[in-house]
């Protein structure tokens, strides 16, 4: 199947989850393709001592979330620094090849299992909250990356929405145009691509992009991205 077309089925489902915990399912049951069974999301914006507190939805096992409960201070996790930094997915093992768990030693023993994948969600310049997706045997390519990385920041939002009792619409704004550049960005084209295929300047398609954008009321690509296929799954498949 289709990358897209596959995330597109996803972001279908993800639109009529009625919680956050149901969110946090269907990504394990589309990470597990991935070999990643495990999910969770941090709030980057309430980490303190515990790392029980900074948890928005989780299936780890309880045992584990005690272990770093018990490891130290969870605002000082090598992963939380590292997210707070980052504006890419990174490996989990990443931060100890940094040095962090040198500094950081009493986290060494209580860290999240060592194979997945961290996907820092961020508004504007500050990192808001971070999703860590575990595995035994994780394959993360450079294509399984960037669809995590949408399928991560469709199902944020989704949560968003579902704790503050709203439902964006805001696609329904957008116009032709509009719709027709985000979805060909949506399949990995430049916009000197999209410029060629839809007979335009480049120039066009990036004033097209950003209108779409300010519309949305996101701050890039990938979260206009991750927004329409969530909203508007159709336009995917119907390419």
């Amino acid at each position: 199947m289709d990358a897209f077309l596959e995330l597109g089925e996803l972001f279908g489902r993800l639109a009529t989850a009625t919680s956050f915990m149901s969110v946090c399912t269907l990504l394990q049951q589309y990470g597990a393709s991935h070999g990643l069974t495990r999910v969770s999301f941090f709030d980057l914006q309430r980490t303190s001592a515990r790392a029980s507190d900074a948890i928005m939805c989780t299936n780890m096992p309880s045992g584990v979330l005690r272990r770093l409960d018990l490891a130290g201070d969870f605002s000082t996790h090598p992963l939380i620094e590292c997210a707070r930094e980052a504006h890419a997915p990174f490996e989990i093992a990443l931060p100890a090849s940094l040095g962090f768990l040198g500094k950081h030693s009493h986290h060494r023993d209580a860290t999240l299992p060592p194979n997945g994948l961290v996907v820092p969600i961020r508004e504007g310049d500050a990192a808001v909250a971070m999703a860590a997706l575990v595995g035994a045997r994780p394959m993360l390519t450079a294509l399984c990356r960037d669809k995590l990385k949408l399928a991560v920041h469709a199902g944020w939002h989704r949560g968003q929405e579902l704790n503050a009792g709203t439902s964006t619409a805001e696609t329904t704004s957008l116009t032709r145009r509009e719709l027709e550049c985000l979805s060909w960005v949506s399949r990995g084209k430049t916009d000197q691509d999209i410029a060629r295929i839809v007979g335009v300047a480049p120039r066009t398609v990036r004033f097209h992009i950003d209108n779409a954008k300010t519309k949305l009321n996101v701050g890039s690509r990938v979260q206009a991205i991750a927004k329409l296929l969530r909203e508007r799954p159709d336009l995917v498949r119907a390419s």
